[in-house]
């Protein structure tokens, strides 16, 4: 159980926050709103920085070692424009697309300036929307790439230097 969580976003944004506020109401965690510019440093030597924060959600920077992850949730363009379209985040590890891989929230300068040894795509099987884009799958053929909807629940863990990967696949 975590002793206090961080909130990025808008807390009644959709159904999905609100049951995980009321989650974390019912289980009497502290939350915290998380602000552009905190960085999380925890007693192993992780970091999270806190790179955007907005109604929609907050892009963050996992750092551990040499591992390094970029989560945006609700990334805008006037966010990447911010962060240089990634030079000034640089090179990562993994890179989770952001708006279930629709295709002008994923600009190829942004992919290409974090340069990803892997990326991911969460995604639901045959989404409503038609999302993935068609054009952002075939930008993205030199990465490697994992999707919710073809491989199901990804697991990725480091030690900072390597890394593992984890597929559930639910038939």
């Amino acid at each position: 159980m975590p002793e206090k969580a961080v909130w990025l976003g808008d807390p009644s944004l959709c159904w999905e926050s609100e049951n995980l506020r009321f989650s974390l109401d019912e289980d009497r965690i502290p939350l915290m709103f998380g602000e552009e510019g905190q960085t999380l440093i925890f007693r192993d030597g992780m970091r999270i920085q806190i790179l955007s924060a907005s109604s929609r959600g907050g892009t963050v920077l996992v750092e551990y070692e040499n591992f390094r992850a970029v989560l945006p949730y609700g990334i805008t363009n006037e966010i990447r424009t911010g962060l240089h379209n990634g030079r000034d985040i640089g090179e990562v590890s993994v890179l989770l697309l952001a708006d279930n891989g629709y295709q002008s929230s994923n600009p190829s300068v942004w992919i290409d300036n974090l340069h990803p040894q892997l990326v991911l795509l969460s995604v639901g099987i045959k989404d409503s929307q038609g999302l993935p884009n068609r054009g952002l799958i075939d930008r993205l053929a030199g990465y490697s790439l994992l999707r919710t909807d073809q491989h199901g629940t990804i697991h990725i863990s480091t030690n900072g230097e390597k890394l593992w990967i984890r597929v559930e696949r639910l038939d």
